[in-house]
């Protein structure tokens, strides 16, 4: 975020943590999102950063529902034109404090544990080692071909609502290591992850 925060950028940060909130009540423990994680991943910005610079807005956290209020409309006599100015050097540190927090799967949100990345290697590596392989496969098939997309994943396939089911088999360390790179980089749980991936190259290449 540069210097100039829009009230409407800080109540739209808000309103996705409340949103993810709720949506962790209804996940299982492991699949769960925490809010630290989350509005990193997503807003680029760390939870110690964005308390900052609500300070002062109509904007504040609720400690009974574990969510943020917001206020209805916008009118905060404390801003100037519906902007927060804010210093960014002087908040850097704070911000490379609460990123290394990430980096080392510690939350202080919620209670919901964070999960490091040797645990993440051990369980894809356990139940989805078929996706590994097929990526693996892929890459050597479409070295040339492969480009990256722009485009948001899609969570919300009527695939992703079934029953939830483990299998094994090997596949390679390479793989794992990359693909638990780019989850580290996604709000989207791991099991999401691998389904999607799964259901796109069947469809692609049936």
């Amino acid at each position: 975020m540069g210097d100039d925060v829009n009230i409407n950028e800080l109540i739209n940060i808000a309103e996705s943590i409340n949103q993810n909130t709720i949506e962790n009540k209804n996940k299982e423990k492991e699949d769960r999102i925490n809010t630290d994680k989350f509005i990193m991943m997503k807003f680029k910005i760390s939870r110690k950063k964005f308390s900052k610079l609500i300070k002062g807005t109509s904007i504040a956290y609720n400690p009974k529902s574990h969510m943020y209020d917001v206020p209805e409309t916008i009118n905060d006599s404390k801003l100037n034109d519906n902007k927060l100015l804010v210093n960014d050097s002087k908040l850097s540190s704070s911000n490379g404090n609460d990123s290394n927090n990430l980096g080392s799967g510690t939350s202080n949100d919620d209670n919901l544990p964070g999960i490091k990345t040797e645990e993440i290697k051990k369980i894809i590596e356990k139940e989805y080692p078929e996706l590994l392989e097929i990526i693996d496969l892929y890459r050597k098939n479409n070295t040339n071909v492969v480009k990256k997309s722009s485009k948001e994943i899609n969570i919300n396939r009527p695939e992703l609502k079934g029953e939830l089911f483990s299998k094994s088999f090997k596949t390679y360390k390479k793989v794992i290591d990359d693909f638990v790179k780019f989850c580290s980089k996604r709000v989207e749980t791991q099991k999401d992850l691998i389904a999607i991936a799964l259901l796109e190259f069947m469809e692609k290449y049936s």
